[in-house]
């Protein structure tokens, strides 16, 4: 993929449950003129939250605002090697609008 999306980054989002979709999507921004920047960060944040939701054991078909809402407070938890180290509320938010696009 071009625009600031890798072909590795897109190859990991891939391999997730969801992925191919996730990846369908960030193809429409690319289409659309979106930035660089743009696609990095959804990009990530598709392939975060797709990772969260494996390991949750929830299905991309299962997601519903629950769902979202304990995604969103165990990213504002954080951790780091186990310890929780907390996040700005600048970061959760952002990271709280891309989950829910």
């Amino acid at each position: 993929m071009v625009g600031g999306f890798s072909s590795g980054a897109a190859e990991r989002l891939e391999t997730l449950n969801g992925g191919g979709e996730a990846t369908a999507f960030l193809v429409v921004l690319l289409g659309r003129g979106r930035s660089s920047y743009t696609l990095r960060t959804y990009g990530r944040g598709l392939e975060h939250f797709l990772s969260w939701l494996t390991r949750a054991g929830v299905g991309l078909g299962e997601v519903d605002r629950a769902v979202i809402v304990k995604y969103v407070a165990e990213f504002a938890r954080g951790e780091r090697d186990g310890v929780a180290v907390g996040r700005a509320p600048a970061t959760v938010n952002h990271r709280d609008r891309k989950s829910v696009v």
